[in-house]
């Protein structure tokens, strides 16, 4: 005769529960990182070019390892159940903290080289929540030098000059009056 227990058996989590954990740490990260979980996989796939590969492979490679690495440990403890998230997440903020750290001392370097008049930059961080864009008047850095408008572009990874109409939305007003163009909204 078997014994019924009455005392009840500690569910075990599965992977159900695993993929469902990651995918939750993936848009939340992604949220995070990028301020929408669909841009990462646009960035990896059609957006690609938007940073040259030189700047990101490397890090996505790193940033691949350090969460494997995380989450082979967790897999021997009793955060096992965590290990694919952790996964996502560290990999995920490895990448983009290398990558932002790359692109931002080329940019640097490039800065030094150009030796414009006025600068204003934003972060990679901002960058990759607020572009890419069809229509936008972000910019990554812009410049001015000898009165001519210039932004930065990391694609090129250089700065290019700005035609004068984009030139008017996009610039600090400030600039613009220094060297005697009218901002926007002046004539």
């Amino acid at each position: 005769m078997s014994k019924i227990s009455s005392v009840a058996k500690p569910r075990k989590w599965g992977r159900g529960t695993q993929i469902l954990l990651a995918g939750i740490a993936y848009v939340v990260t992604s949220q995070v990182l990028f301020d929408g979980w669909l841009k990462p996989i646009a960035i990896m796939d059609f957006w690609r070019d938007r940073v040259p590969p030189e700047y990101w492979s490397g890090p996505l490679a790193i940033g691949l390892i350090v969460g494997a690495l995380v989450a082979l440990i967790l897999a021997r403890t009793t955060l096992a159940l965590v290990g694919p998230a952790v996964f996502i997440i560290v990999s995920m903020f490895t990448t983009v903290a290398l990558t932002a750290m790359a692109v931002e001392k080329k940019r640097d370097e490039m800065t030094a080289q150009f030796k414009p008049d006025r600068l204003k930059k934003e972060s990679f961080w901002r960058t990759i929540r607020e572009a890419p864009a069809d229509f936008q008047f972000f910019l990554h850095a812009a410049a001015m030098k000898q009165c001519v408008p210039y932004a930065w572009s990391y694609r090129r990874m250089d700065f290019y000059p700005l035609n004068a109409q984009t030139a008017r939305n996009v610039i600090p007003p400030a600039w613009l009056i220094e060297c005697g163009v009218a901002p926007p909204g002046r004539r």
